[in-house]
């Protein structure tokens, strides 16, 4: 993550804004992994583990209906990372 446009975006993020990583990343100040191994059978854990999912799960059908939708989509977009969120976001709307 370290070594992509992505990973300086996440490193560009506000006090108090995070991401939720895969459990093979590391903890950072933006980014929280989600609980694996021993860790996962505390019970605190394994509910962060299961909210995280569910949030996962929403995001991913929201990505499904727009993709659905609009065209747009349905190529790979020649745009810059840092524009991304405008196209999601128009997209949303519309």
């Amino acid at each position: 993550l370290v070594q992509c446009e992505l990973g300086a975006l996440v490193d560009r993020l506000p006090l108090n804004y995070v991401t939720i990583f895969d459990a093979a990343y590391l903890c950072s100040v933006h980014g929280i992994p989600l609980y694996f191994g021993v860790d996962k059978e505390n019970p605190f854990c394994d509910n962060f583990n299961f909210f995280a999912s569910q949030l996962r799960i929403r995001i991913e059908m929201a990505f499904g209906l727009m993709y659905q939708k609009w065209g747009v989509l349905w190529k790979p977009m020649r745009v810059n990372i840092e524009n991304v969120r405008c196209v999601v976001q128009a997209i949303g709307r519309l």
